[in-house]
């Protein structure tokens, strides 16, 4: 292995060593990252927001790392009670059920949870820009609506407003761009259309 090769491994272990040691002084900070993290996942399925929780538990200390999965089993729990009157809890109970079992799946590595802080800027380059500072403030500008709201009831109600609306605004776009330079071949038209069709199915059927 070469001397370059080292110093770049090095530094990058001395990278997630140093956030991890912040996360560890934040305490509450970075819980409350989590939870908001998880609280999107959850409700929004946005895959960004559960790559963000599974960044933050991977490089948490592994007391900080127990209390998450102790609250996702909590949560997964308290939704349980309402699956009967509310059948579409279902499918956030089955992403709180697979990110705890991710997470408690084995003591995570330095270089695991280096990979997971990659990928996370692969995606969401401000997620983890607020995961290095343990700023949970980050969902919450994102998504202003869902952390206005604490019943399930009317969780379920933000969720589908938010869903709908990014649908709205999705097509929005698509028509928009259908008569930009540069989108003007046959297969970007198609794809547009497709696109429009499938956000206007999506959106009916919400």
């Amino acid at each position: 292995m070469s001397v370059v090769t080292l110093v770049v491994i090095g530094g990058v272990v001395l990278a997630v060593l140093y956030v991890g040691k912040r996360m560890a002084a934040a305490g509450g900070r970075i819980m409350e990252y989590f939870d908001n993290a998880v609280k999107v996942y959850e409700w929004l399925d946005d895959e960004s927001a559960g790559l963000a929780a599974l960044a933050a538990a991977k490089t948490a200390t592994p007391a900080h790392r127990d209390r998450m999965i102790a609250r996702l089993r909590v949560e997964s729990s308290g939704l349980q009670v309402w699956v009967g009157s509310i059948p579409e809890l279902k499918r956030p109970i089955g992403r709180i059920e697979g990110l705890a079992a991710t997470i408690s799946a084995k003591p995570w590595s330095v270089r695991e949870a280096s990979e997971a802080q990659h990928q996370l800027r692969e995606v969401a380059p401000g997620y983890l820009k607020a995961l290095k500072k343990s700023d949970p403030g980050v969902f919450r500008s994102k998504y202003p609506a869902l952390f206005e709201v604490d019943k399930t009831t009317e969780l379920v109600q933000a969720a589908e407003s938010i869903k709908r609306k990014e649908l709205e605004r999705g097509i929005e776009v698509m028509e928009k761009l259908k008569d930009l330079e540069g989108f003007e071949s046959e297969e970007a038209q198609r794809t547009l259309r497709q696109g429009i069709e499938q956000a206007k199915s999506d959106l009916n059927n919400s």
